[in-house]
């Protein structure tokens, strides 16, 4: 299956460069939670409503982020509509 994310640039992604002197270069990219949690919500499985509920109660990602974030989707309508419907829903 494909993610769908948000329009970002690499800048966006943090990053975690080894400065290790012993160790070959290397370099972690890392995808934002907010950006994960969105394309979660596109793939609209239970457990990624689960999980996107987790991070949200748990304080991991905000709900006026993702707001933002699925708004840049770059998916049809009906999909960003479902996306803004569940983040419309009450945490229990």
């Amino acid at each position: 299956s494909q993610s769908i994310l948000g329009s970002f640039s690499e800048d966006q992604l943090p990053s975690d460069a080894t400065h290790d002197p012993e160790a070959l270069p290397s370099e972690a990219l890392c995808l934002d939670p907010h950006d994960l949690v969105v394309s979660k919500l596109v793939a609209g499985r239970e457990k990624d409503y689960v999980f996107a509920r987790a991070l949200l109660e748990v304080g991991l990602v905000r709900d006026d982020v993702l707001r933002v974030r699925a708004e840049l989707l770059p998916v049809i309508p009906a999909i960003k509509r479902r996306v803004m419907d569940w983040l419309d829903r009450p945490v229990n």
